[in-house]
């Protein structure tokens, strides 16, 4: 019983790094495509600020707590 346990909770970390993974990835994609964002909102420099804030906070939390630095996260935002 321990050992499925165990197994089971190893099988429940494995998935949770894969998604964390997956969605850190997923944010930098949308940041590599800002630009057709910022055409399809026609510009708009505070929805823009907002979108980048989330995806930014999004990036913390699921980089376990730690800050992305700025520089890092603009190089995601040009690399197409």
């Amino acid at each position: 019983m321990i050992l499925k346990s165990l197994l089971y909770l190893r099988i429940l970390i494995s998935s949770i790094t894969i998604d964390s993974r997956s969605t850190i990835s997923y944010i930098r994609k949308t940041l590599s495509e800002l630009d057709d964002y910022m055409v399809s909102i026609d510009c708009n420099t505070t929805t823009i600020n907002g979108f980048v804030q989330l995806q930014k906070e999004k990036m913390i939390y699921y980089n376990e707590g730690k800050e992305i630095d700025e520089d890092v996260s603009m190089s995601w935002a040009e690399n197409k």
